[in-house]
């Protein structure tokens, strides 16, 4: 067996902020506010759900008279897992089965930032079409009058990245602060935002044509730095953010293969980051910032089934619930989960591009822990690369069907490259018989 690589290893994602200066320039409101920015609450009264101005360039969220700090999960799934991990609040993106979701986490304590269903522009949605966005504007307000009374409801949030490939489109958001003015209208205790992601120019339509909107809901990844920074030039946002969707990595700011397949990291590493970025972003609460939800609180397929996955497809919790527990305050004892943390091919490991012979044998290793010492069962799978070219921005993705599964594995695994050429993908999954599961993967080329 031949093997080739290409890339480096990879240095640690993000280079340390200068933290104290961001919290002390880029979001203290110490430029002068647009004339565009709206006055805002400065004392709350103590009815619903209010976001309060508490001094020159800060703000806070009140809940029934009560200081809030959105601390939680983007995601319609595994909420009894969300409340017992000492998370506050969870994001959906529709209204599907929004009324059962509610009863949910009232029942669990638990409130929800509700997303209201606002198609894409980049599937077609115009709305400067008149009648169009009327349409949509009517069917938000339906939603909201159904569901204002409700105690889980946080906000109402204005779909997702609505505006993706389309940032500076006029009519989309004159759109948004006219909803916005109509929802307030018809619920004035419960805040609206509005969520996209960290492209400036969001910034700076959200603040010449959207005044009405009360939060800046922001999708940041590995880039929140950069994102975060945007918003002390005077001609942005100058209110209320929420960083509405955060993960350290997203697939399109990852390293590459030769042949483009993106290089996920480990469970380790991604519990491990995700540590890292709290504490440097988010602890103490910066003086604009209103809170943060992690993304994906769930399973599902987006270049791979396991890329923000935080749970298997059999609902079992990884390491970065358990990390996201730990810095939510959650002081109850909990089975860790097992992570792989690393795979090797020989001696070469995941975040290098590989060549391998076609039907030659191979060996893979993995380097397993379990914080609390368990018994441990492996499961390896054999999948071709996804699909994915043309998809773009969470759209739908279809998980390739398996080559092998071999269950009941150590962590070695001995197998035969497959005959056909093309980019395949190694998924090594460890159980610890308690309901923890790791993870990792390792992408290879086959070649004649």
């Amino acid at each position: 067996m031949s093997v080739q690589t290409s890339l480096p290893h990879r240095p640690f994602p993000f280079a340390p902020l200068l933290w104290a200066a961001w919290l002390a320039v880029h979001i203290t409101g110490c430029q002068t506010p647009s004339l565009e920015t709206p006055l805002r609450k400065t004392t709350p009264t103590g009815k619903g759900v209010e976001v309060i101005q508490v001094a020159e360039g800060q703000y806070q969220l009140f809940r029934h008279g009560k200081p809030f700090v959105i601390q939680g999960a983007s995601g319609w799934g595994f909420w009894t897992e969300l409340a017992g991990r000492g998370a506050n609040t969870a994001r959906t993106y529709s209204t599907w089965k929004l009324d059962s979701l509610l009863n949910l986490a009232r029942d669990l304590n638990l409130t929800v930032a509700v997303g209201l269903d606002v198609p894409l522009m980049r599937n077609g949605a115009n709305y400067a079409d008149k009648a169009f966005a009327k349409a949509i504007q009517d069917s938000a307000l339906a939603v909201v009058a159904r569901f204002r009374h409700h105690p889980a409801v946080l906000c109402w949030v204005l779909g997702n990245e609505v505006n993706l490939m389309h940032h500076a489109d006029k009519a989309y958001w004159q759109w948004t602060n006219e909803t916005a003015k109509a929802i307030h209208e018809a619920d004035p205790f419960h805040p609206v935002m509005v969520c996209v992601n960290e492209m400036r120019k969001n910034y700076e339509m959200a603040a010449k044509y959207a005044p009405a909107v009360d939060i800046l809901g922001i999708n940041a990844f590995q880039t929140v730095e950069d994102a975060l920074g945007h918003l002390q030039a005077k001609d942005t946002w100058q209110g209320p953010v929420v960083l509405a969707e955060f993960s350290p990595v997203g697939y399109w700011e990852a390293e590459q293969t030769d042949w483009a397949a993106p290089i996920e990291d480990s469970d380790l590493r991604k519990a491990a980051l995700i540590k890292w970025y709290c504490e440097t972003y988010l602890r103490p609460t910066p003086p604009r910032l209103l809170g943060s939800l992690a993304f994906f609180w769930g399973q599902k397929q987006e270049r791979t089934h396991t890329w923000f996955s935080m749970f298997s497809e059999d609902g079992e919790p990884t390491a970065v619930v358990d990390q996201l527990g730990q810095l939510w305050g959650d002081t109850l004892p909990h089975n860790h989960a097992p992570t792989i943390g690393a795979l090797y091919f020989g001696e070469m490991e995941a975040f290098e591009s590989m060549y391998l012979p076609a039907g030659d044998s191979a060996v893979v290793r993995s380097f397993p822990q379990d914080p609390d010492g368990d018994s441990l069962t492996f499961t390896w799978e054999l999948l071709p690369e996804g699909d994915y070219m043309n998809v773009t921005g969470g759209d739908g993705e279809i998980r390739p069907e398996p080559l092998f599964v071999m269950e009941n594995q150590g962590k070695t695994l001995r197998f035969q490259i497959p005959e056909k050429v093309g980019a395949y993908r190694l998924f090594a999954y460890v159980r610890d018989g308690k309901g923890g599961f790791g993870y990792h993967n390792i992408p290879f080329f086959v070649k004649r």
